[in-house]
């Protein structure tokens, strides 16, 4: 009988241990972060205040300095509706710019490197955007300085992850730029940004 007592009580404790308590890596505090943004965006009236949650969720939980969201209009015309990280008169430029589905595709203007069949990475060297877009970057005057190491992230590198419908049509993008550390994020990281944007993606185009 005490042995029996005895196991049991190491069976509790390892219960607490291990499946109570605080999240214990990043991993576990995303799955918690993603299930919360899940719920409050089937609560939430429309798909810019799904934009701003999703963005101080992937702010808090990952190392970008700068992510926004850009949304399909009415009219056909992808516009930013969120942003975190710039200043208010960058925002107001950031704002002002619209993109055709064209536009968003364009690879003749816009470089990329597919890392999957929804995300994409432009890198600073190719010179992926506009003379207007330049104000919309947290210091361009840093742009076009030498890359010096392979997982360094700079100034006009960014992720664009597009965000999906149900029919699998492209009604906006998810877009990181500059990392606090200034290193390439992890795999593990891009994966859990292409989830968020496959499941904000259905709830976003039902509220449109």
């Amino acid at each position: 009988m005490q042995e029996k007592s005895e196991a049991l009580g190491e069976t509790l404790e390892l219960l607490r241990k291990n499946y109570s308590g605080f999240p214990k890596d990043q991993n576990e505090n995303a799955m918690i972060a993603v299930a919360s943004l899940i719920a409050h965006s089937m609560d939430s009236d429309s798909p810019e205040k799904i934009a701003k949650e999703t963005l101080t969720v992937i702010h808090r939980l990952f190392d970008f300095q700068y992510v926004y969201i850009a949304l399909k209009d009415k009219d056909g015309f992808f516009r930013y509706v969120a942003q975190i990280g710039l200043p208010k008169d960058k925002e107001k430029v950031l704002f002002q710019i619209m993109y055709s589905k064209d536009d968003v595709f364009d690879e003749a203007t816009y470089p990329s490197t597919p890392l999957s069949d929804i995300t994409r990475f432009y890198m600073s060297e190719s010179m992926p955007f506009k003379e207007n877009e330049l104000d919309t970057f947290g210091r361009p005057i840093m742009i076009g300085q030498r890359r010096m190491s392979p997982d360094e992230m700079m100034e006009a590198d960014y992720f664009d992850i597009y965000i999906r419908d149900w029919n699998q049509d492209p009604i906006g993008y998810i877009e990181m730029s500059l990392t606090r550390s200034r290193k390439l994020p992890d795999r593990m990281t891009i994966a859990w940004l292409e989830l968020i944007a496959t499941v904000i993606g259905p709830i976003i185009s039902k509220k449109d």
